[in-house]
């Protein structure tokens, strides 16, 4: 970091804001729970420094009330471990549905500039359904502890937590299929899926730009090739008129990227770059 070495991982992270788009983002969507939580981990972990430090706060406690529950202890014996995981987990959901709630609108508006439709929701969905409480601690505590409560005969034959930040995820809704408000995940279409990444990514943009007052470094690799002409065009034309970052973008052959004048272009040919 500028020049020197740093002797931990940690603090160089989110000192250079990078976001890559690819053809494999539409896992982020389509994909299971797990793919969105560590979207939302990644992200929150370089733009609050605080973050990554509660996030292992929190799996550490979760293993350990794993193994109390494998063990199956009385509720005396777990009670410390519940109360380790609340303490741990709150400050990471709550950071979690508070940019989910700051992020909502420009996931909707960027969803809308590319597709073209409006309508496209995104929502903290807490596994302890808490979203709304993103402004009460204690009732972030309450709600935690209440759901662990009431899942403790399923934890115990489960032998797992069945409650907390690693059951989280992140809902993507939206018009699907002539309907209003539907999964994006389960019922939309391959191209909704990839628009709703695209517009993901752009939300992660805003967050790191905010993070570090200046433009994040643009990375897009072959994104177009699986997207229409008209959303390719709309992409294009977000990146050009509201942001100031590098862009660098990769595609196999010219025709998939229509760029406008004043912007370099190299190809590879056979490994060798020519300009």
């Amino acid at each position: 970091m500028d020049g020197v070495e740093v002797d931990r991982l940690s603090e160089a992270i989110g000192v250079l804001g990078v976001v890559a788009l690819s053809l494999t983002d539409v896992e982020l969507v389509s994909g299971p729970p797990a793919v969105r939580r560590r979207f939302m981990d990644i992200l929150l972990s370089l733009a609050q420094p605080a973050y990554l430090a509660a996030l292992q706060r929190c799996r550490t406690a979760l293993a350990q009330r794993n193994e109390a529950l494998r063990r199956v202890v009385s509720d005396e014996e777990l009670q410390p471990w519940t109360e380790g995981l609340v303490q741990a987990g709150v400050p990471i959901m709550r950071a979690r549905a508070a940019w989910a709630a700051g992020a909502a609108t420009g996931f909707s508006r960027y969803h809308e500039a590319i597709s073209g439709e409006p309508g496209a929701r995104l929502e903290y969905r807490s596994s302890a359904r808490m979203a709304e409480e993103a402004d009460d601690e204690r009732g972030f505590e309450e709600r935690l502890r209440a759901a662990l409560g009431a899942a403790g005969e399923r934890e115990r034959q489960q032998g797992r937590t069945l409650v907390g930040p690693h059951r989280d995820d992140l809902a993507l809704s939206g018009a699907v299929a002539d309907e209003e408000d539907r999964s994006i995940r389960r019922f939309g279409s391959g191209g909704q899926q990839r628009t709703a990444a695209l517009a993901l990514r752009l939300v992660e943009a805003d967050t790191l730009r905010e993070r570090t007052g200046t433009e994040p470094v643009y990375l897009l690799d072959d994104v177009f090739a699986e997207l229409d002409r008209e959303r390719s065009d709309r992409l294009l034309r977000l990146l050009e008129e509201g942001r100031t970052g590098q862009t660098i973008l990769t595609a196999p052959k010219p025709a998939d990227v229509r760029l406008r004048g004043g912007l370099e272009e190299w190809t590879i040919q056979r490994g060798t770059l020519l300009q």
